[in-house]
């Protein structure tokens, strides 16, 4: 799993090397792309990480990352982010309450009938600081970039919406 080697590798392999295994150093571990497909690259950091999810969910296999995701401590978020840095890459997310979500939806889709008023949105803002915006509810397979930040997703769970792009280091 160094950098010399391109040999291909077998994605499961890959993935219980990987997550069974204490992180490694930043940047010691690569995955091979094509350079010019900045959506293959995504893709492959989305698997890994949906993987990594389900494996430090306890094999979680089951439940939806989102599920597992809201059960997530800081220390499993801090310990994800160590073996996304152990490729060379660093995940930023955003945790936001569903109701905002839905407000910013209805928002974008001109619909007056929106039920939440902005008071309960902003008790909602002070619990869940992170700001989303419409970009981060436009599915990343329609952005036509060859940027990796621009590339974002998310999962849901209760009433939680956890947003996350990839950042190389």
């Amino acid at each position: 799993m160094n950098q010399e080697s391109d040999e291909e590798v077998d994605f499961n392999d890959f993935i219980d090397k990987m997550f069974f295994e204490e992180p490694r150093e930043p940047n010691s571990i690569c995955i091979n792309w094509d350079k010019r497909n900045i959506n293959e690259l995504f893709n492959k950091l989305l698997r890994i990480f949906t993987e990594g999810v389900r494996i430090m969910g306890h094999d979680s296999s089951i439940e939806q990352t989102g599920d597992i995701l809201y059960n997530f401590t800081p220390n499993d978020i801090i310990k994800l982010q160590r073996y996304f840095n152990s490729l060379g890459y660093k995940i930023n997310y955003k945790i936001t309450h569903r109701n905002i979500v839905l407000k910013l939806r209805a928002y974008i889709l001109n619909n007056k009938k929106c039920v939440f008023k902005d008071n309960d949105i902003q008790n909602y803002k002070n619990i869940y600081p992170s700001q989303i915006f419409v970009s981060d509810l436009v599915n990343q397979s329609t952005i036509q970039t060859k940027n990796l930040t621009d590339k974002n997703t998310f999962f849901s769970s209760k009433d939680l919406y956890f947003f996350l792009n990839f950042e190389a280091l």
